[in-house]
Formats: structure tokens, sequence, C-alpha cells
């Protein structure tokens, strides 16, 4: 990590919640007047990806920054979820972090935040703002930050309909995945093959992942984690599944899509394999007015943070601070 950006801190949270892996940056200028962003990860959630993406952000937004993971992706986990269905589902991982909201608002006066998701996280974000609004909260959302968002039919794009989970981590299990991928019992076969992986010495594993996968040695490692943890492997596929089921038609409302209150930038991909074309041209006809949508002209892929954290977080901050300039 450059010596310019900034290193993330641990941020407990209250112990009501299930495990929860954060990073926090803090800001460099702390301003009460300012909000905090909140980054929801796509799938699988780890946001350890993350970590360079966040740490220019940081530098750039200069706005407090805590990240959280999904519920069930922690390291070391046998079991995603101690209890059935043995997963926590896209409507938990909503809830958890609007208790996360709630609670630094009412621990730590934090009540303005500016909401950013990557892929499934955009999902997240959009329903946590729907669920704010509808249930009075206090907490105001200034604005939401979608990158390469699935949130409009994932299903129809060219990974939707193989159900394939591979762009940031599982690449080893495409040829499984893909021929098995509708076989209930799948997500228990793939965390017993995690379990297998585990048996490899880590550098002999991370050394086939660098391979297999082409990432660089900092994301295979954390896909070396991910893999031989087989709580995490059945909570990415148990999810995923889940987003083919949920994410479908356009969900939300016009208080929602034309909220004056909140800005709204959602930043997508050309021939992304979680965002069918067709898809992405209907939304923007169908939304864009009002709402700033831009396509990606640079050839970034849907899993920015492997190689392209710091492009993408050039692009963020300049969103960011158009929103937190518009607030002051």
């Amino acid at each position: 990590m450059s010596a310019s950006t900034p290193t993330p801190l641990p941020f407990p949270l209250p112990t009501n919640l299930p495990p929860l892996e954060t990073l926090y940056f803090p800001s460099p200028n702390p301003n009460p007047a300012q909000p905090y962003i909140l980054f929801v990860p796509g799938n699988p959630g780890l946001i350890q990806y993350y970590v360079a993406y966040l740490s220019t952000l940081s530098a750039l937004a200069k706005l407090p920054i805590l990240a959280v993971s999904h519920s069930g992706f922690c390291p070391r986990q046998t079991c995603a979820r101690p209890t059935s269905p043995g997963y926590w589902g896209l409507g938990d991982q909503v809830r958890h972090k609007i208790e996360v909201i709630r609670w630094l608002a009412e621990e730590k006066g934090w009540d303005k935040v500016l909401l950013m998701g990557h892929s499934v996280g955009g999902y997240v974000f959009m329903e946590m703002i729907r669920q704010l609004k509808q249930e009075g909260e206090k907490v105001e959302v200034v604005g939401g930050v979608g990158l390469f968002p699935t949130i409009v039919d994932i299903g129809k794009s060219p990974s939707g309909r193989l159900l394939t989970v591979s762009d940031i981590a599982l690449l080893p299990l495409l040829f499984l995945y893909s021929i098995l991928s509708y076989i209930p019992p799948l997500p228990s076969i793939a965390a017993t093959t995690a379990r297998a992986l585990a048996l490899l010495p880590v550098p002999v594993l991370n050394t086939i992942l660098k391979a297999v996968t082409l990432q660089p040695p900092s994301a295979a490692s954390i896909t070396g984690t991910f893999l031989t943890t087989p709580g995490m492997v059945f909570q990415a596929l148990e999810l995923a599944r889940e987003e083919m089921e949920t994410i479908t038609e356009d969900a939300w409302g016009e208080e929602i899509w034309r909220c004056n209150d909140t800005s709204l930038v959602f930043y997508f991909g050309r021939n992304d394999h979680w965002v069918a074309e067709e898809t992405r041209e209907k939304l923007l006809e169908a939304r864009g007015t009002g709402v700033k949508m831009v396509v990606c002209e640079d050839g970034l892929p849907h899993g920015f943070c492997i190689s392209h954290g710091e492009i993408m977080a050039e692009k963020a901050a300049v969103w960011v601070n158009e929103m937190t300039t518009k607030e002051t």
C-alpha cells in the first residue's frame, strides 16, 4: 500500500449482530456536518478485496469510510449461520446494515450517511434506502453510489444464466458450478470441496490460485481464505441462488428513484457478465432521467476491486465530492 493512502483500522460493531468484518478509514479532517460513507460489498462479501479501492477513496474523498462485510463472510467459519437455513439471505444483509446505521446514529451521533455498494451491494443499499424511508428513520441518506450494480434482472445476465459466482473468487469452482448449478445440494458439495482445499499448504494453494485466477498475490491470498472456509463458500452460493430468484424486475418506486433528498449515481460496465446489455439499456431509458447513470468507457471489469481499485476510486471520489458539496 502506498505511503500516501491510509491504512484501515478495526471498528468493533454491536455484539447482537452476526460476526462482521470491518474496515474503517477515519477522516483526516473530521467535520460533524459531513456524512460518512458506508460501503457494501458484492458477493462474495469479503471486504478485504476492497482495501486498495477504499484506501484510495479515503485519500481523495476525505470522508470517514466504514466498510462492512456481508453476514456469513468471516474467516474460520465452518457454518455461515448456526441456525436454519444455515446462511444469511438478502433480507438479512439489508437488515444487518440498517442495524449498523441505527447503532452509529444512536451511539456515535453519525446521522448522515452516503451509501455505496458494489454489484449486489447496489441492490442492498437501494433496499436500505426504501426501508429507512418507510420506517421514518431520522438518519439522513444523502446519496447512493452503485458500482457495476446488479439491481434488475440479474438472472438474464450471462453469468446469471449459468448461476456462476466467478467474478471475484470462484473460478476454481466454475466448471463444477456450471454443470450442477441447479442441483439443490451444490452449496454443500462446494463446502465439502472447501474442506479438501484446506488440506493444501497455504503457499501451494496460493500459487495454484494465482495461476488459475490470474489474480495478484494479495487477492489470491484472500481467495484462498475464502475457498478453504466451508461456511463462506456455502454462504456465497446460497446467497447467489437467492439473488437469481429475488433480483428480477425494478423493485423501487418514484419515491426512491426521484427522491430529491438522496442523490443516486450508478456506474455500469460494458459487456458486464453480471448485467445484460439489454438490461442496462432498458434501465438507462426507464430511470436515467434525474439519476446519474454512467457507462464505463475505460474497460474496467465487474470485479474492479481485484486489480483496478485505484482507478475506480478516482471516479467514485468525483461523485462523492459532488454529493457532499451539494449538501454544504
